[in-house]
């Protein structure tokens, strides 16, 4: 029985065993060492879409705030044990979201 395992078979195996590699793992190119190729150039082209996309983030990135200052004070509030939740507020904010959606799904 001759099964393959990693694509070598027994016999292959075998071989390898003796130094005689079998033809495992070799390609042949038909090409000598001498022979060179020219080296491929790879392009990249995007889509108009791809573009638009591009161009709104780079648009999204100028509005939004920087709040990186807001989020360190708030985890380093919370690390301390400082951080206090306003419940009220929280909720206040929770409905209005859940109010929000709700009105999108009828």
């Amino acid at each position: 029985m001759d099964s393959k395992i990693n694509r070598v078979s027994a016999s292959q195996a075998q071989g390898l065993r003796k130094g005689n590699d079998a033809g495992v793992g070799r390609k042949e190119t038909g090409f000598s060492q001498e022979q060179t190729e020219k080296p491929q150039v790879d392009t990249v082209s995007l889509t108009d879409t791809a573009l638009r996309i591009g161009r709104l983030e780079n648009t999204v990135a100028k509005i939004l705030p920087d709040n990186t200052q807001r989020v360190e004070e708030i985890k380093k509030a919370i690390i301390d044990g400082t951080y206090e939740i306003n419940n009220i507020k929280l909720a206040d904010n929770l409905l209005k979201f859940e109010l929000t959606i709700d009105g999108l799904h009828k």
